[in-house]
């Protein structure tokens, strides 16, 4: 009886689950601090490594979905066209309902429309991660500006794998390295306004160590596994540091120094041990988990788009802003349930039948 209450998931399942849970983390940091109500500082440690964990899984995820074919021009083509539908149709639909909120709030409450024809151009054409990642305009777009650029660099990684330059990967990845080390210890400057931190923060080379580190557990730990006691003795603990991590008075503590570090380290450890490890989760927690995992990218864009303007609409009629965005969670889960079902997957289809033919 039992085991049937039991299911044994696939490593990318468990990629999935982690995808989800980072997901719902970064929405519930958003939802709560918004709200104005108090909660544990460890929130901020996973709202910030959990876009971290999100690139490392990006990387892992495309290495082996794509597993040295985006070297070849040909596989290239089907590779650029695949990302397109991906990630194109649903980030267009969140420049364009911030452009609205936007409009509206210049209209309702006399705010600036703060979003220039050059901004909009480059976030509809999503090239603003190669120009400039602070021109993203809805909540958390930056990293999806970053995610291209990473896109764009991909192919190169896999030619190194192709024609067996180990030397080209390898140095590669340790100045990817060696870019992060330097922005943790030496980019930031005391005399810096959390503005100035913070754009230099999103700079998609302070992230593409994360990214790269995703692609190298793909290729260089596919044969190690790990048993189910030992991987999961070590997630545990890794959640706990995350969770019980002291957290100094401003986010920048986390995103600097030794902590940046450490925290990073964690990270893709974390990554490499779901990754590995053949993880036995319950049938209703890996069901929901799943979910959460196939709308990972609805919830994150998403995710503002509907909490923002309930929270106005409830504080207009003094119905409570904090029960707003508990009312918001259910509906971005339901919108995020309908964007993958309506957009991503029809798109992601779409794409396969372009690249398909582009590829006979």
């Amino acid at each position: 009886m039992l085991e049937s209450r039991i299911i044994t998931d696939s490593r990318i399942a468990s990629v999935d689950y982690l995808r989800g849970m980072m997901a719902i983390s970064i929405m519930l940091y958003h939802y709560i601090t918004w709200s104005g109500v108090e909660y544990s500082q460890f929130m901020n440690v996973f709202s910030i490594y959990g876009v971290s964990i999100f690139y490392i899984l990006s990387g892992l995820s495309l290495a082996l979905a794509y597993d040295k074919q985006a070297a070849s021009l040909q596989n290239l083509r089907c590779y650029i066209i695949k990302r397109i539908f991906r990630i194109f149709p649903l980030f267009s639909i969140a420049v364009t309902a911030t452009i609205i909120l936007k409009y509206v709030q210049y209209i309702i409450l006399n705010k600036e429309f703060n979003a220039s024809i050059y901004e909009i151009i480059l976030n509809y054409s999503l090239v603003f991660g190669f120009v400039d990642t602070s021109l993203y305009l809805p909540i958390g777009g930056w990293s999806i500006g970053n995610e291209m650029v990473f896109y764009a660099l991909f192919p190169v990684i896999m030619f190194f794998v192709v024609k067996r330059m180990n030397f080209a990967l390898y140095f590669s990845y340790l100045m990817a390295l060696f870019v992060y080390v330097y922005f943790a210890f030496f980019m930031f400057g005391e005399t810096a306004t959390s503005l100035e931190k913070w754009y230099k923060y999103i700079n998609p080379f302070n992230q593409l160590f994360l990214f790269y580190s995703g692609v190298m557990i793909a290729l260089l730990f596919s044969g190690i596994r790990v048993s189910r006691l030992i991987g999961s003795f070590f997630i545990v603990a890794i959640f706990s540091i995350f969770i019980f991590y002291p957290v100094g008075g401003e986010r920048e503590d986390l995103t600097e120094g030794v902590a940046r570090l450490l925290l990073t380290f964690l990270s893709i450890s974390l990554v490499f041990l779901i990754y590995r490890t053949k993880l036995s989760i319950h049938k209703t927690l890996g069901n929901r988990l799943l979910f959460l995992g196939k709308v990972s990218y609805s919830v994150y864009l998403l995710h503002p788009l509907v909490g923002l303007p309930m929270a106005f609409v409830f504080e207009y009629f003094g119905l409570g802003v904090p029960f707003s965005y508990l009312i918001s969670i259910m509906v971005t889960l339901y919108i995020s349930h309908l964007s993958y079902k309506y957009v991503e997957m029809p798109m992601i289809n779409k794409g396969k039948l372009v690249a398909n033919r582009v590829n006979i």
